[in-house]
C-alpha cells in the first residue's frame, strides 16, 4: 500500500506496472523502507537522543505507542516547555 503511495497509483495499477517485479520492491521496502515511516523513524531516533530519559525512536513514533499505559496526557503548557527545552539544547 505504502508503495502504491509513493508511486502514486493504485495497488491495481502497481501489479500491473511492475508485476514480477513487484516482490523485488518489497524486499527493498524491507530493507529501506519507502514512505513516512522513515521520516518518522528519523525524528524517533533524534528525540530519542535529546530525550531526558533512555529511550528508542519507537518510543517516539505515535503508532508504536498505541498499547503503552500513559498516566496522563500532556499540557498545552508542558508541551510548550519541552519544546522550549528542544530549542536551547539545539541553539545553545
Amino acid at each position: 500500500m505504502r508503495f502504491a503511495l509513493a508511486m502514486g497509483c493504485s495497488i491495481k495499477e502497481l501489479f500491473e506496472r511492475f508485476g514480477n517485479e513487484l516482490k523485488w520492491w518489497i524486499a527493498y521496502d524491507r530493507v529501506e523502507p519507502i514512505g513516512e515511516f522513515r521520516g518518522d523513524f528519523r525524528i524517533g531516533q533524534l528525540c530519542a537522543i535529546m530525550s531526558e530519559k533512555e529511550s528508542s525512536p519507537l518510543d517516539h513514533m505515535p503508532f508504536f505507542n498505541q498499547n503503552k499505559n500513559h498516566p496522563k496526557q500532556q499540557s498545552d503548557q508542558e508541551m510548550l516547555a519541552i519544546l522550549g527545552l528542544v530549542g536551547l539544547k539545539v541553539v545553545g
